[in-house]
This record gives structure tokens, C-alpha cells and sequence, in this order.
């Protein structure tokens, strides 16, 4: 019997979306009253994200508008913004400026950073576009001694 040849080159399977891991994270962002949206800032746990958004200081009036942190399940975003066959989560335009992130320390939440996003969400199946460059501390050189010959 001959056996069936399946692929040209020995690739591994797209990763097959897994809506249930996805429902365990919560994409939190910003909003106001007028459904401006400042796109995700960061994702954690759904108790994370409740605890975060509860605390009064994560929400405010700037301008005479007032806003407030909200969150969402990553699978309801993916279901609501993309194809579940081939989810996208795009962050063009979408950052973090760590402003909240003494208080994210502060009330022990977890946060996954926007430039983490690739290595959470390609794992569960979903493609990240325009993901933000992890920042690094910068190295510190040691000045350079010049010989004198």
C-alpha cells in the first residue's frame, strides 16, 4: 500500500485558535463617554482586569470628558474584530505609555505588555500585527581608555 503524501516540506500546522484560552484573558483599554477607544494598553487575567478597572484611579474627566479603563475578553475582540478562521489582533497605533504601572504594581496585577502580545496570542492561534519592540534597558558601556603609545 502506498503511503499518502501529505506536504512537500515538513512544515508544522497553523495553530488552531483555542477561543477557550482566549476567554481567560482580558484585553484592557481606555474610554469615554463619547466610545472614543485608546485601543488595548495591555492584557491580563479577567480577575486582574477587574480588580484594575474597579480601582478609582483608573478612571477620570480630562477636558470635561470622562473616561475610564475598561476591559474585554480577548476571544469577544476576536469574534467581534476578526475572522476566528485566521484571528488578527492588529496594535497599530495601540500603546502603552507605563503611566499605570506603578499602580498595576501597587494592586499585584499581572500585565502582558503590547510587544509580549506575539509570544502570548501566536501560541493560542491568533496572529499579532504591529506589535511594539520590546524595550530594553539600555547597556552600560564602560568608557573607553585610550593608550597612549
Amino acid at each position: 500500500m502506498k503511503a499518502e503524501q501529505l506536504s512537500l516540506f515538513d512544515t508544522e500546522p497553523a495553530p488552531v485558535t483555542r477561543i477557550g484560552a482566549l476567554s481567560e484573558i482580558a484585553l484592557v483599554y481606555t474610554t469615554t463617554e463619547k466610545a472614543k477607544s485608546s485601543g488595548i494598553r495591555f492584557a491580563t487575567s479577567i480577575a486582574d482586569a477587574k480588580k484594575f478597572c474597579s480601582d478609582n484611579r483608573t478612571r477620570g474627566v480630562v477636558h470635561g470628558t470622562q473616561w475610564a479603563f475598561m476591559w474585554t475578553k480577548a476571544s469577544t475582540w476576536i469574534q467581534v474584530l476578526s475572522d476566528t478562521e485566521n484571528p488578527v489582533i492588529d496594535l497599530k497605533g495601540m500603546r502603552d505609555d507605563g503611566s499605570r504601572d506603578q499602580l498595576i504594581s501597587e494592586l499585584g496585577v499581572s500585565k502582558i505588555d503590547l510587544a509580549d502580545f506575539p509570544e502570548v496570542f501566536t501560541s493560542l492561534g491568533v496572529q499579532v500585527k504591529n506589535a511594539p519592540r520590546k524595550k530594553y534597558p539600555p547597556i552600560r558601556q564602560e568608557p573607553s581608555r585610550r593608550c597612549n603609545a
